[in-house]
């Protein structure tokens, strides 16, 4: 009997595409109550007795897996990682990966687990593993707890805020950190909706946006006292503290990092106060006070080799040595250097090097300073005298380099001009052959509508007489009607494919909704769509040409991506109107793989109509596509269209 269970189970699990996990211990599954009760008491004495709080969860956790509850697993992590190091934690998550995902009633923990395994990666700036981690929890959580996207969306946000600055980048995580905010205030998620508003005013601060950035951070920090939310409550700080900083005023930075470093408590993440601490030195250094400078980067530096934060011990050592050579202690000056030298992938730079080899330069010469002084003393004077006597010749040369600025640049605007106008007059061209297009689709889909599907209905309404009739092939002719409600149906869903009657009103913004709605019904997968901005104002030359636009990365999409999960997202702001269509598919190499004709031909359009479409792609990643058009004749009222 137990051998057919296997086969059964083996099965069960093939036709899902997974392995057999066959360690399954048989038994009676654990009372769920028991565990959410070792859950509760853990997190009870999680501020007074850390070591028993972890031994409690761990215990549930193993005790969730044997029961097959994986609320019990999900509750338990989110308890017990907080307080674990991060190779611990990192240990932990492997082995409830490697048991959920071999175990089909526990899949639903998944999201935890992966969203857990991304914010480790971020931590250690392996973004790219990060972001797979990230991508992997979107699904999950979609399938089982919608509530829970609101940590994926702003976990994802905040690592795209830390990619190298890009408009898109920016566009993107300010996308994801909205839609967790939104999730969030629904759902009433106070201690997501105060990290948000920490993500938001960080990413604010990199685009120089300093007033709304302190805006959110004060938000952030009100809302983490009302909660006692303590570590949301020491980052509010520390980006409060920072943002002065970076605004140029120091003095008022000094009170707030303070603040920061006192607060006490269990489950504080050591990254976010050792920034403090190195923010700290980072404005005693700038208000010149050197040796609390000093003292603060040292104790960032012994803070980060006992938690292993990477980026701390490394730019620690950099500030070190700007420190120790300021006070002319060259040789830790040169000490610190080497060791941020070695530490850094950027010590191959020019400028590093050239920072090691001046510190070595003073350390080891220090006693011929005043030789090396006397003699640029005597290179200067000579300098001067060559400096008079070619201060001719390099008039001349910058005279002559004018003349032929000025005639290059005649020359440039010249050809400018020119391409300009082959510029319009392509596009023009094109957008005669996009309205003849357009034109020829609503002619074909009249006629299908209005010709042969008048035509069926006609047959069908002269059948309808004829069945009322007893004769012996009856049912064939009940057969042949079917088949002909069947072909009108398919008919009048080509007819409406080529021209949607929303489309026909100037109404993009319905065609786009009964599209995907459409889409998503027959193909199964989600299609979120979302529309910002007044669509109805779009020029209809291009409300044609972006529905077109959608359905043909669509259709890519279902023949190519093997996705799940598809955004639209169609912005109109002023002038501008942007489109992006984002999967979780299979994606491709953008560098070694060439695109297919579709996408070429996609493409082309695009750029002749003046417009600028990017694709951005990874293996297992997924692939984004935006387009812009950023021309006055966007918008209905424009004249020229």
């Amino acid at each position: 009997m137990l051998a057919g269970l296997l086969c059964l189970v083996a099965d069960v699990a093939a036709q899902e595409g997974r392995p057999v996990l066959y360690a399954l211990t048989p038994g009676k599954p654990e009372d769920t109550a028991a565990i959410a009760a070792h859950i509760a008491r853990a997190q009870q004495i999680t501020g007074t007795q850390p070591d028993s709080a972890i031994a409690l969860l761990r215990v549930a956790l193993y005790r969730s897996g044997q029961a097959l509850y994986p609320a019990g697993i999900r509750k338990g992590l989110q308890a017990i990682l907080p307080l674990l190091s991060g190779p611990e934690g990192e240990a932990l998550l492997q082995r409830e990966l490697w048991l959920c995902r071999h175990t089909v009633a526990l899949e639903p923990a998944l999201d935890v687990i992966y969203s857990g395994l991304g914010k480790l990666m971020q931590l250690r700036e392996q973004y790219d593993k990060a972001g797979i981690h990230y991508l992997n929890a979107i699904p999950v959580a979609v399938k089982y707890h919608p509530d829970y996207l609101a940590t994926v969306y702003n976990n994802y946000g905040a690592l795209l805020s830390l990619l190298p600055d890009s408009v898109l980048n920016v566009q993107r995580s300010m996308y994801y950190l909205d839609k967790a905010q939104e999730i969030a205030g629904r759902d009433n998620n106070f201690r997501i909706l105060t990290c948000v508003y920490c993500n938001k005013a960080k990413l604010l601060r990199s685009l120089k946006r300093y007033p709304e950035s302190l805006e959110l951070a004060y938000r952030a920090l009100a809302l983490a006292q009302r909660e006692h939310f303590i570590q949301w409550e020491m980052v509010a700080l520390n980006n409060i503290g920072d943002l002065y900083f970076n605004m140029g005023q120091p003095d008022k930075a000094i009170p707030y990092l303070e603040r920061s470093l006192k607060i006490e408590g269990t489950g504080i993440a050591p990254y976010y106060r050792n920034m403090a601490v190195f923010t700290l030195g980072e404005v005693y250094y700038t208000l010149n006070d050197m040796e609390r400078a000093k003292r603060y980067f040292s104790l960032s530096l012994d803070f980060a080799r006992e938690f292993g934060i990477s980026r701390d011990l490394i730019e620690s050592n950099r500030k070190l040595a700007q420190i120790y050579a300021a006070l002319g202690d060259y040789n830790k000056a040169f000490h610190h250097q080497v060791t941020y030298s070695h530490m850094s992938d950027s010590f191959r730079n020019h400028e590093v090097i050239q920072n090691v080899q001046q510190l070595e330069v003073k350390f080891r010469t220090s006693e011929k300073d005043r030789e090396l002084l006397r003699n640029k003393l005597q290179m200067e004077h000579q300098e001067q005298a060559l400096h008079r006597k070619n201060t001719i010749v390099a008039l001349s040369v910058a005279f002559a380099l004018l003349a032929a600025l000025v005639c290059l640049f005649l020359y440039n605007r010249f050809r400018q001009k020119r391409k300009l106008m082959l510029r319009d007059e392509q596009i023009r061209e094109m957008r005669a052959l996009i309205q003849g297009e357009e034109q020829e689709r609503i002619r074909l889909a009249q006629e299908l509508h209005d010709g042969i599907g008048g035509m069926l209905a006609a047959v069908n309404m002269n059948m309808q007489a004829a069945r009322k009739d007893e004769f012996s092939h009856k049912q064939e002719l009940l057969d042949v009607m079917q088949m002909i409600e069947d072909t009108t149906d398919e008919l009048r869903k080509t007819a409406h494919n080529l021209m949607p009657s929303a489309l026909l009103r100037k109404n993009l913004g319905e065609a786009l909704q009964y599209y995907c709605d459409t889409i998503s019904h027959r193909s199964g997968f989600c299609i979120d769509l979302h529309r910002h901005g007044d669509l109805e104002a779009i020029n209809p030359v291009y409300v044609n040409m972006l529905f077109r636009i959608v359905q043909e990365l669509i259709q890519n999409v279902i023949r190519h991506a093997g996705a799940d999960h598809v955004i639209v997202s169609l912005e109109k702001e002023n002038d501008r109107i942007s489109l992006m269509v984002e999967d979780n598919g299979r994606g491709f190499d953008t560098d070694n793989r060439g695109f297919g004709f579709g996408l070429e031909n996609l493409e082309y359009r695009v750029r002749t109509l003046g417009g600028n479409l990017n694709i951005q792609s990874e293996s297992g990643v997924g692939t984004c596509i935006m387009v812009t058009f950023a021309r006055k004749d966007v918008t209905l009222s424009a004249t020229g269209a």
